[in-house]
């Protein structure tokens, strides 16, 4: 009885761990250049995404779209497609990462991104606004 419960319990686990990534489709196509004009908000992910991953995504495109209402580009780049591994590597990432790039000025906002993005959405907004603002 006690075995039974325990694997009951491991398949449960293994069954949530699986789930919390959602596999999203194809992200768009990547600039080939970097822009040297305005800053660009590069979100690099994984095709599956935990709730996490997600978050982050969806504040940058949040303040790409509402806060710099198109003016300051958003790309979510899928780092397990070509184009995307080369410009990950271009920008020196190997991982799941937010940047703000703006010609050969990069910041890496990951840390602050993946901690805020759902507990406390207004500090991260900030954070990256702080960094977008004197590249504008």
């Amino acid at each position: 009885m006690m075995k039974r419960l325990i694997m009951s319990a491991w398949v449960l686990f293994m069954a949530l761990s699986f789930s919390s990534c959602q596999t999203r489709g194809q992200s768009p196509s990547p600039v080939d250049e970097i822009t040297e004009n305005s800053p660009v908000i590069y979100y690099f992910h994984y095709t599956r995404r935990c709730v996490t991953c997600l978050a982050v995504e969806e504040e940058a495109k949040y303040i790409s779209d509402v806060i710099y209402k198109g003016t300051v580009q958003m790309l979510s780049i899928n780092l397990e497609e070509k184009e995307g591994k080369e410009l990950a590597r271009k920008l020196g990432t190997m991982g799941q990462g937010l940047f703000i790039v703006k010609g050969d000025i990069s910041f890496d906002l990951t840390r602050q991104a993946f901690m805020f993005a759902m507990s406390d959405k207004d500090r991260l907004r900030n954070i990256i606004q702080e960094h977008v603002d004197p590249l504008l």
